[in-house]
């Protein structure tokens, strides 16, 4: 699957199409339209204005947290964190520190933690050809050791997202648990409350690391930067995420 990712938001359709336009270019039309495809798939989500416009739609819906977002009727009982990617710091040795984005989660849940005094589960499993704990059980240990915050489930079977809210669901529903705050990046907020939602949770979103950008002058704006491709990228990952998750992988709503 990582691999399948890889090659669908990898640079080589746009180059592909670029090396079309020139073998090909006595064929103008056909060259001209590949030469155009090519170059805009490579300039406009590289620049400023459309990473921040996708990034700004995307998380139109997604408000950080408030203690009076919380239902009376359903109020939460516990507190779901979800990994991030797993691009360890290698000067520390392995399992002994995580990356920068599960990090930031893992501070954001444990000020919620303290907050609302709710119980947490980490979520993350061991990823594929890695050795050692899952991420679920080094965020326990970070959160427990640096945090002085308790961990009471450990979700470490998990893979997807899916997975973290199938395998969630049932850690915690054998507690009784169906109402919960997730916190997780803004970026990702709406495939996970999508997954947990449909693995019959209420969920209240704690979303962290929201990517926002200014830039005044226009010209700035169209000014290609690698940031902003990766940014673009993500959010194509996100939007497509969605639309596998909601008609493929997710189970139907009841």
């Amino acid at each position: 699957m990582a691999e399948l990712k890889l090659l669908l938001f990898s640079f080589i359709w746009p180059l592909l199409l670029l090396l079309v336009a020139f073998f090909f270019r006595r064929r103008r039309v056909l060259s001209g339209l590949c030469f155009m495809l090519g170059f805009l798939w490579l300039y406009l989500p590289s620049t400023p204005l459309v990473a921040y416009g996708l990034a700004n739609y995307w998380q139109e819906n997604i408000k950080p947290f408030h203690s009076a977002h919380l239902s009376s009727t359903s109020p939460p009982e516990a507190i779901v964190i979800l990994s991030g990617v797993n691009n360890r710091p290698v000067e520390y040795p392995a399992n002994r520190t995580l990356s920068v984005s599960t990090l930031v989660r893992l501070r954001y849940g444990a000020e919620l933690a303290r907050q609302q005094d709710l119980p947490v589960l980490t979520a993350g499993g061991q990823l594929r050809h890695a050795r050692g704990l899952a991420l679920a059980d080094q965020m326990a240990e970070v959160l427990i050791q640096e945090f002085n915050i308790p961990v009471i489930w450990r979700e470490s079977r998990s893979r997807t997202t899916a997975q973290n809210a199938q395998y969630s669901a049932e850690l915690l529903g054998a507690d009784g648990i169906k109402s919960i705050i997730l916190v997780t990046s803004a970026v990702h907020m709406p495939r996970a409350i999508m997954s947990f939602e449909r693995y019959g949770f209420s969920v209240t979103p704690a979303p962290t690391m929201f990517e926002q950008g200014y830039i005044r002058n226009v010209l700035f704006k169209l000014i290609p930067r690698a940031d902003s491709f990766v940014l673009s990228k993500r959010i194509a990952h996100e939007i497509l995420g969605c639309w596998v998750y909601k008609h493929f992988t997710l189970p139907k709503k009841v």
